[in-house]
C-alpha cells in the first residue's frame, strides 16, 4: 500500500479478533503510536475491520485518536500506518478494511463548534479531515494501488448504514473500504 519506504519499524500484537502494530514516532519529541485493526462485523461471509490510528497510552491500554501530535515527522508516521495494510492483508486476506476518521460525525462537529476557531458557519471545515488524507493518498496512486487492492467508498457515516459503492476519484467519501485483490496463478 506504501510506495515509501522511509517507516517506523513495527511491533505487532494480537488480541482476540483485533491486530495492533504499535511504533515510536521519533519527531520533536518520543510519542508511542498505534494502528489497531478491530472487528466489527461479518459482510457476505468477510470480516470488516476498523483501521484506527492515533497516540498509544500504555498505562490503559487506550489510543487517542483525536489527538494532533504536530511531531515533525507526518509523512514517515503516515507511510508507517500505510505499512500496516498489506501486512494486515496477507495474515487476513479475506478482510475487508474501512477507513474513516475520528472527525467525522455528529459528536466531532458538535466538540469543534465549542471552541471553533475557523468561525464556520454551515458545515464544519474541520470534519472528514482525517479520512480526507487517505482519500487524497488513493486518488493520487489509484492506478497502481488498484493492481493489489479494490476501493469502495461510502458517503454515510458507518454507524447510519453500511452501503458503498466502487471508488470514485475526488468524490468526498466519509468512509473507505479496501479489499486484497485475489492473485490467481495460471
Amino acid at each position: 500500500m506504501n510506495i515509501n519506504d522511509r517507516i517506523y519499524e513495527l511491533a505487532e500484537y494480537k488480541a482476540s479478533e483485533d491486530v495492533l502494530y504499535l511504533f515510536v514516532s521519533r519527531g520533536n519529541e518520543i510519542i508511542i503510536k498505534a494502528v489497531e485493526y478491530s472487528f466489527i462485523q461479518e459482510l457476505n461471509g468477510r470480516q470488516v475491520f476498523n483501521l484506527g490510528f492515533g497516540n498509544y497510552d500504555f498505562d490503559s491500554g487506550s489510543i487517542a485518536d483525536e489527538v494532533i501530535s504536530n511531531n515533525g515527522d507526518t509523512y514517515m508516521v503516515f507511510n508507517t500506518v500505510l505499512s500496516t495494510i498489506p501486512v494486515f492483508l496477507n495474515a487476513y486476506p479475506d478482510a475487508i478494511i474501512m477507513v474513516r476518521g475520528s472527525d467525522s460525525g455528529k459528536h466531532f462537529v458538535d466538540a469543534c463548534r465549542k471552541d471553533c476557531r475557523k468561525k464556520c458557519l454551515s458545515a464544519c471545515r474541520n470534519e472528514h479531515r482525517r479520512v480526507g488524507i487517505y482519500r487524497n493518498y488513493i486518488n493520487k496512486h489509484h492506478e497502481a494501488l488498484c493492481n493489489d487492492y479494490m476501493f469502495f467508498g461510502s458517503l454515510l457515516p458507518f454507524n447510519e448504514q453500511l452501503s458503498f459503492e466502487k471508488y470514485i476519484i475526488l468524490k468526498e467519501y466519509v468512509s473507505i473500504f479496501l479489499i486484497k485483490k485475489r492473485k490467481f496463478i495460471q
